[in-house]
């Protein structure tokens, strides 16, 4: 694997009306984990870290 593939990040971007809410499903119901939290929120699904 080429040093490229390694650093390779990617992003979903997903426009909501009740972020709360989508966070609450991204993560309870997905399994996802928060990673960050602030002006947007960034929530890490299987395999996206």
């Amino acid at each position: 694997m080429s040093g490229i593939d390694q650093e390779l990040v990617l992003a979903h971007f997903i426009v909501s009306d009740d972020v709360e809410r989508s966070r609450r499903f991204y993560t309870e119901v997905l399994g996802g984990t928060m990673a960050f939290s602030g002006d947007v929120t960034y929530v890490a699904l299987s395999n996206s870290s």
